[in-house]
Protein backbone atom coordinates (compact mmCIF):
# COMPACT_ATOMS: atom_id res chain seq x y z
CA UNK A 1 0.00 0.00 0.00
CA UNK A 2 1.23 3.66 -1.07
CA UNK A 3 0.96 5.80 1.91
CA UNK A 4 0.13 9.42 1.44
CA UNK A 5 2.64 12.43 2.40
CA UNK A 6 0.51 13.24 5.64
CA UNK A 7 0.29 10.07 6.31
CA UNK A 8 4.32 9.30 6.55
CA UNK A 9 4.65 12.90 7.90
CA UNK A 10 2.19 12.37 11.05
CA UNK A 11 4.09 9.30 11.86
CA UNK A 12 7.26 11.17 12.33
CA UNK A 13 6.06 13.69 14.62
CA UNK A 14 6.67 14.07 17.98
CA UNK A 15 4.35 12.95 20.47
CA UNK A 16 2.24 15.73 22.67
CA UNK A 17 2.78 14.05 25.95
CA UNK A 18 5.53 11.93 26.88
CA UNK A 19 4.70 9.86 30.30
CA UNK A 20 7.62 9.01 32.32
CA UNK A 21 7.17 5.86 34.79
CA UNK A 22 9.94 5.14 37.50
CA UNK A 23 9.73 1.76 38.97
CA UNK A 24 12.05 -0.02 41.60
CA UNK A 25 11.58 -3.88 42.87
CA UNK A 26 7.54 -2.91 42.35
CA UNK A 27 6.49 -5.64 39.65
CA UNK A 28 2.89 -4.89 40.44
CA UNK A 29 2.72 -1.12 40.67
CA UNK A 30 4.33 -1.08 37.71
CA UNK A 31 1.38 -3.29 36.31
CA UNK A 32 -0.86 -1.29 37.47
CA UNK A 33 0.37 1.93 35.59
CA UNK A 34 0.99 0.24 32.52
CA UNK A 35 -2.57 -1.32 32.53
CA UNK A 36 -4.06 2.28 33.28
CA UNK A 37 -2.01 3.96 30.54
CA UNK A 38 -2.74 1.43 27.74
CA UNK A 39 -6.12 0.51 28.36
CA UNK A 40 -6.89 4.57 27.82
CA UNK A 41 -9.77 4.99 24.69
CA UNK A 42 -8.25 8.53 23.59
CA UNK A 43 -5.38 10.29 23.91
CA UNK A 44 -2.88 7.36 23.81
CA UNK A 45 -1.97 7.80 20.26
CA UNK A 46 -0.47 11.08 21.38
CA UNK A 47 1.84 9.63 23.74
CA UNK A 48 4.80 8.01 24.42
CA UNK A 49 5.93 6.51 27.05
CA UNK A 50 9.61 5.88 29.25
CA UNK A 51 10.24 3.54 31.72
CA UNK A 52 13.46 3.83 33.84
CA UNK A 53 13.35 0.68 35.56
CA UNK A 54 16.35 0.64 38.19
CA UNK A 55 15.96 -2.96 38.63
CA UNK A 56 16.06 -4.86 35.51
CA UNK A 57 15.18 -8.30 34.41
CA UNK A 58 12.50 -10.53 35.86
CA UNK A 59 8.50 -9.50 36.24
CA UNK A 60 9.30 -5.90 35.23
CA UNK A 61 11.46 -6.48 32.42
CA UNK A 62 8.38 -8.81 31.04
CA UNK A 63 5.92 -6.03 31.53
CA UNK A 64 7.86 -3.46 29.54
CA UNK A 65 8.01 -6.25 26.70
CA UNK A 66 4.48 -6.98 27.28
CA UNK A 67 2.94 -3.06 26.93
CA UNK A 68 5.28 -0.92 25.52
CA UNK A 69 4.82 -0.05 21.84
CA UNK A 70 8.47 1.45 18.93
CA UNK A 71 7.04 4.64 19.69
CA UNK A 72 8.06 3.84 23.61
CA UNK A 73 11.31 4.12 25.57
CA UNK A 74 13.01 1.72 28.14
CA UNK A 75 16.30 2.79 30.68
CA UNK A 76 16.98 -0.35 32.05
CA UNK A 77 19.75 0.62 34.76
CA UNK A 78 20.14 1.67 38.71
CA UNK A 79 20.01 5.49 39.68
CA UNK A 80 19.98 6.86 42.37
CA UNK A 81 16.85 7.62 43.88
CA UNK A 82 13.23 8.73 42.39
CA UNK A 83 14.23 11.86 41.34
CA UNK A 84 17.56 11.02 39.23
CA UNK A 85 15.37 8.75 37.73
CA UNK A 86 12.89 11.01 37.05
CA UNK A 87 15.00 13.20 35.49
CA UNK A 88 16.83 10.32 33.19
CA UNK A 89 13.57 9.72 31.59
CA UNK A 90 12.56 13.42 30.93
CA UNK A 91 15.97 13.81 29.14
CA UNK A 92 15.20 10.26 27.35
CA UNK A 93 11.80 11.52 26.07
CA UNK A 94 10.30 13.52 22.75
CA UNK A 95 7.43 14.90 23.21
CA UNK A 96 6.33 18.65 23.71
CA UNK A 97 4.96 17.94 27.40
CA UNK A 98 6.16 15.57 30.27
CA UNK A 99 4.07 13.75 32.77
CA UNK A 100 5.44 11.55 35.59
CA UNK A 101 3.13 8.66 36.88
CA UNK A 102 5.37 7.06 38.44
CA UNK A 103 4.66 3.21 39.27
CA UNK A 104 1.67 2.37 41.24
CA UNK A 105 0.19 5.76 40.25
CA UNK A 106 -2.60 5.52 37.56
CA UNK A 107 -4.97 7.93 35.44
CA UNK A 108 -8.35 8.48 36.96
CA UNK A 109 -10.33 6.96 34.08
CA UNK A 110 -10.15 5.83 30.63
CA UNK A 111 -10.78 9.66 29.77
CA UNK A 112 -7.75 11.11 31.27
CA UNK A 113 -5.47 11.34 28.40
CA UNK A 114 -7.86 12.84 26.29
CA UNK A 115 -9.16 15.31 28.84
CA UNK A 116 -5.13 16.27 29.02
CA UNK A 117 -3.90 16.33 25.37
CA UNK A 118 -7.51 17.90 24.65
CA UNK A 119 -5.83 20.92 27.31
CA UNK A 120 -2.72 20.86 26.13
CA UNK A 121 -3.58 21.45 22.27
CA UNK A 122 -5.62 24.43 22.94
CA UNK A 123 -3.01 26.36 24.72
CA UNK A 124 -0.34 25.61 22.35
CA UNK A 125 1.94 28.70 24.36
CA UNK A 126 1.63 26.96 27.95
CA UNK A 127 4.87 26.03 29.44
CA UNK A 128 2.95 23.63 32.39
CA UNK A 129 -0.15 22.79 33.46
CA UNK A 130 -2.05 21.37 36.40
CA UNK A 131 -4.93 18.67 36.79
CA UNK A 132 -7.16 17.62 40.05
CA UNK A 133 -6.12 14.29 41.68
CA UNK A 134 -7.09 11.49 43.68
CA UNK A 135 -4.94 10.76 46.84
CA UNK A 136 -4.89 7.10 47.90
CA UNK A 137 -2.91 7.44 50.93
CA UNK A 138 -0.97 4.05 50.02
CA UNK A 139 -4.23 2.66 51.25
CA UNK A 140 -3.92 3.40 54.69
CA UNK A 141 -6.74 5.37 54.06
CA UNK A 142 -9.94 6.72 52.24
CA UNK A 143 -9.24 8.51 48.92
CA UNK A 144 -9.14 12.24 48.77
CA UNK A 145 -8.91 14.70 46.02
CA UNK A 146 -5.67 17.15 46.69
CA UNK A 147 -5.80 20.78 46.65
CA UNK A 148 -3.83 21.23 44.05
CA UNK A 149 -6.42 23.85 41.74
CA UNK A 150 -6.66 26.77 41.47
CA UNK A 151 -2.74 26.88 42.13
CA UNK A 152 -2.34 29.83 44.23
CA UNK A 153 1.62 30.41 44.26
CA UNK A 154 2.66 31.97 47.77
CA UNK A 155 -0.02 28.89 48.81
CA UNK A 156 2.08 26.52 47.29
CA UNK A 157 5.33 28.21 48.50
CA UNK A 158 4.40 28.50 52.14
CA UNK A 159 3.23 24.16 52.18
CA UNK A 160 -0.76 25.06 52.57
CA UNK A 161 -2.09 23.29 49.45
CA UNK A 162 -0.67 20.29 48.21
CA UNK A 163 1.52 19.21 45.57
CA UNK A 164 1.16 16.82 43.14
CA UNK A 165 3.96 16.16 40.29
CA UNK A 166 1.44 13.12 38.80
CA UNK A 167 -1.19 15.90 38.21
CA UNK A 168 1.45 17.99 36.39
CA UNK A 169 2.74 18.34 33.45
CA UNK A 170 5.91 20.39 32.37
CA UNK A 171 6.90 21.20 28.79
CA UNK A 172 10.20 19.90 27.79
CA UNK A 173 11.34 23.13 27.50
CA UNK A 174 10.62 24.50 30.66
CA UNK A 175 12.04 21.38 32.23
CA UNK A 176 15.60 21.99 30.15
CA UNK A 177 15.88 25.72 31.05
CA UNK A 178 15.32 24.51 35.13
CA UNK A 179 17.18 21.31 34.42
CA UNK A 180 14.64 19.37 35.55
CA UNK A 181 14.53 18.18 39.36
CA UNK A 182 17.23 19.29 42.02
CA UNK A 183 18.43 16.15 43.73
CA UNK A 184 19.99 18.08 46.09
CA UNK A 185 16.60 19.11 48.05
CA UNK A 186 15.69 15.54 49.13
CA UNK A 187 12.78 13.84 49.04
CA UNK A 188 10.78 17.69 48.28
CA UNK A 189 12.02 17.92 44.83
CA UNK A 190 8.71 18.40 43.26
CA UNK A 191 7.65 20.63 45.55
CA UNK A 192 11.14 22.72 44.94
CA UNK A 193 10.33 22.30 40.83
CA UNK A 194 6.44 23.70 40.82
CA UNK A 195 7.62 26.01 43.38
CA UNK A 196 10.29 27.39 40.61
CA UNK A 197 7.74 27.26 37.61
CA UNK A 198 5.23 29.38 39.86
CA UNK A 199 8.31 32.12 39.22
CA UNK A 200 7.93 31.97 35.52
CA UNK A 201 4.13 31.99 35.51
CA UNK A 202 1.07 30.46 35.98
CA UNK A 203 -0.13 27.05 34.95
CA UNK A 204 -3.13 26.24 32.38
CA UNK A 205 -5.27 24.65 35.23
CA UNK A 206 -7.57 21.25 33.69
CA UNK A 207 -10.56 21.42 35.94
CA UNK A 208 -11.29 17.30 35.75
CA UNK A 209 -9.58 14.92 38.02
CA UNK A 210 -6.72 13.10 35.91
CA UNK A 211 -5.15 11.06 38.24
CA UNK A 212 -4.80 8.66 41.07
CA UNK A 213 -1.57 9.82 43.42
CA UNK A 214 -0.84 6.74 45.12
CA UNK A 215 0.86 7.97 48.06
CA UNK A 216 2.47 6.40 50.91
CA UNK A 217 7.20 6.40 50.65
CA UNK A 218 8.65 9.14 51.92
CA UNK A 219 6.42 11.58 51.67
CA UNK A 220 4.27 9.72 54.18
CA UNK A 221 7.32 7.80 56.12
CA UNK A 222 9.23 11.06 56.69
CA UNK A 223 6.44 13.23 56.90
CA UNK A 224 7.41 15.39 59.86
CA UNK A 225 10.53 16.44 58.37
CA UNK A 226 8.67 18.31 55.77
CA UNK A 227 7.94 21.51 57.11
CA UNK A 228 11.78 22.22 57.75
CA UNK A 229 12.74 20.58 54.18
CA UNK A 230 10.33 23.30 53.00
CA UNK A 231 11.54 26.52 54.54
CA UNK A 232 15.30 24.96 53.03
CA UNK A 233 13.83 25.06 49.63
CA UNK A 234 12.40 28.28 50.45
CA UNK A 235 15.48 29.34 51.84
CA UNK A 236 17.17 28.25 48.56
CA UNK A 237 15.18 30.27 45.96
CA UNK A 238 13.99 33.23 47.21
CA UNK A 239 17.19 34.23 49.44
CA UNK A 240 15.66 33.75 52.89
CA UNK A 241 18.48 34.02 55.98
CA UNK A 242 17.69 31.70 58.96
CA UNK A 243 16.83 34.77 60.80
CA UNK A 244 13.60 35.59 58.06
CA UNK A 245 12.75 32.61 57.99
CA UNK A 246 11.94 32.51 62.09
CA UNK A 247 10.18 35.55 61.82
CA UNK A 248 8.14 34.53 58.61
CA UNK A 249 6.92 31.38 60.58
CA UNK A 250 6.21 33.64 63.20
CA UNK A 251 4.31 36.07 61.96
CA UNK A 252 2.14 33.33 59.52
CA UNK A 253 -1.60 33.69 61.21
CA UNK A 254 -2.10 30.54 63.68
CA UNK A 255 -4.43 28.82 61.03
CA UNK A 256 -2.04 28.82 58.62
CA UNK A 257 0.92 27.17 60.82
CA UNK A 258 -1.65 24.68 61.97
CA UNK A 259 -2.63 23.71 58.69
CA UNK A 260 1.25 23.14 57.93
CA UNK A 261 1.79 21.28 61.21
CA UNK A 262 -1.74 19.14 60.57
CA UNK A 263 -0.38 17.68 57.02
CA UNK A 264 3.22 17.04 58.12
CA UNK A 265 1.64 15.13 60.41
CA UNK A 266 -0.48 13.69 57.73
CA UNK A 267 -4.16 14.76 59.05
Amino acid sequence: MIKTFNQLTQRLEPPLLSIVTVTHNDSEGLRQTLESIFTQRRGLNRTQVVVVNASPGGPSTQLTNQFLRRRDTVIAEPDEGIYDGMNKGWRSSSGRFVQFLNSGDTFFDNSSPGVITDALTSHPGARWAIGRAMHQFGGAKAPSEMHTIPHVWWRHAMGIDGHCHQSTRFSRELLEVMDGYDETVGFVADFDLILRCGLVGPPVEIDSIVVKYEGGGLSLNRREEIPEFLRAVRAKRLGLSDEALEIEWQLMPEHQRKIIEDQSRGN
